[in-house]
């Protein structure tokens, strides 16, 4: 079950250098909500690049891809540290891919991120940043090393839009969701009722928020 149009929620508008996490009750990636909100909060006269962390390139590109949004951004590439498989069918040739070994590698994964929107072509075009998942990073890496890896890429200069996170809540303790927090600027509570059905509450952070 996907959500419509309707069913998202209304988080505030994210400016520039702006952070939404998306905090889960479980496994929902299958709702897309990072996806949805992406392509409702931009338009095609900018870029986003993904940094896949639970499925491949191809499946995140064919999602997006799905959800025919003529007004999203262009997607200008995608670091994938699942697939492991550079081979990718020729309707994705033109969408660079950059992969590594894994969501541990942090030190590669910001690098290729890094060098992924240094090399965009429109250097006009205001550049978002999805990052598929925290939970696999926070899962094989100290969370102080995944925190400092956010905030980096985050604020680098290559960023110069707003960035989703996402990541399943009930995966971790207290005391790094506390961390995670402070990561955001909006913070978007997702859970799945016995239906099927997503609820949602919107968590605007203080902007006195310290790192």
């Amino acid at each position: 079950m996907t959500p419509t149009a309707e069913e998202l929620p209304r988080v505030p508008s994210l400016r520039a250098g702006q952070t939404l996490l998306i905090a889960e009750s479980g496994d929902l990636r299958r709702h897309a909500v990072d996806l949805r909100l992406l392509a409702a909060r931009s338009d095609p006269a900018e870029g986003a690049a993904f940094v896949t962390t639970e499925t491949g390139s191809k499946a995140t590109l064919e999602a997006y891809e799905s959800l025919d949004a003529e007004e999203s951004s262009a997607v200008l590439g995608v670091v994938d540290a699942v697939s492991h498989d550079q081979n990718l069918p020729a309707s994705y040739r033109e969408t660079p891919v950059s992969h590594v070994a894994g969501p541990h590698d942090l030190a590669r994964l910001s690098v290729a991120v890094g060098d992924l929107l240094g090399s965009s072509e429109r250097e006009d075009r205001r550049r978002h940043l999805v990052v598929q998942s925290l939970t696999p990073l926070l899962e094989t890496s100290d969370s102080d090393v995944v925190e400092r890896f956010i905030r980096r890429t985050t604020h680098s200069a290559f960023v110069d839009g707003f960035s989703i996170l996402r990541l399943d809540f009930t995966a971790h303790d207290e005391r790094t969701l506390k961390r995670v927090r402070n990561l955001a600027d909006v913070l978007l509570w997702v859970e799945e009722s016995p239906d099927g059905a997503l609820d949602f509450e919107v968590e605007q952070m203080s902007p006195s928020r310290t790192g």
